[in-house]
């Protein structure tokens, strides 16, 4: 089975939940931002992780960079499924050059 590319980073696990920082309330529908400049003005975006049925290849597909929170304050794909986000800290994606 190939290994992940080591050249993403896993934010936290999926029993990990948003809360309002004013509340303490799940932050259901909330939505999430990434950025790559501390000025917010560029977007970064984050990636999913999966296995390629037919080859077992390790794949990260683009979510994007904004990110809506589900019922329960976590993150979700386009299917429902709650997943884990992955950064790709470089300044290129990874669909470009290499770091």
């Amino acid at each position: 089975m190939p290994l992940p590319n080591p050249n993403f980073i896993a934010l936290f696990p999926i029993q990990e939940v948003i809360h309002d920082k004013d509340t303490g309330n799940l932050l259901s529908a909330g939505i999430v931002e990434f950025f790559s400049d501390p000025e917010y003005s560029t977007p970064k975006n984050v990636y999913e992780q999966s296995t390629d049925p037919t080859g077992g290849e390790v794949i990260y597909t683009s979510l994007g960079n904004v990110l809506i929170l589900n019922a329960i304050g976590g993150f979700e794909d386009q299917n429902g499924q709650q997943i884990i986000p992955y950064l790709y800290p470089w300044t290129n994606g990874p669909e470009e050059s290499d770091p």
